[in-house]
Parts: C-alpha cells; structure tokens; sequence
C-alpha cells in the first residue's frame, strides 16, 4: 500500500500529463473544492456581518 503523500503525487503527475481518462475529473475535482470554500467563507462572512452589525 501506498502513503497517502505518494499517492496524491501519482495523481498530480497523472493530471499533469493529461493523458487519463480521469484527469478531467481531477481536475473539475479541485476546481469545484476550491470554488466551494471560497463560496463558504463569502457566506460566513455575510452571516457575520449581518447578525453582528
């Protein structure tokens, strides 16, 4: 088996190359993540600002 630090490599150089079958997925993967935290903290942040304000 695998650590997780090597595998999560494996997978970066997979998406890098670009020549898998998964690599759109990958790549929508980290996308989403990151759009979904950005959109949590703006919503946390209104939530804030007006139950404080």
């Amino acid at each position: 088996m695998e650590e997780p630090k090597d595998a999560v490599q494996d997978v970066v150089a997979e998406a890098g190359r670009g020549r898998s079958e998964r690599t759109p997925f990958i790549a929508l993967s980290g996308v989403t993540l990151l759009v979904g935290a950005a959109a949590a903290i703006v919503i946390l942040i209104a939530f804030l600002v007006y139950y404080l304000a």
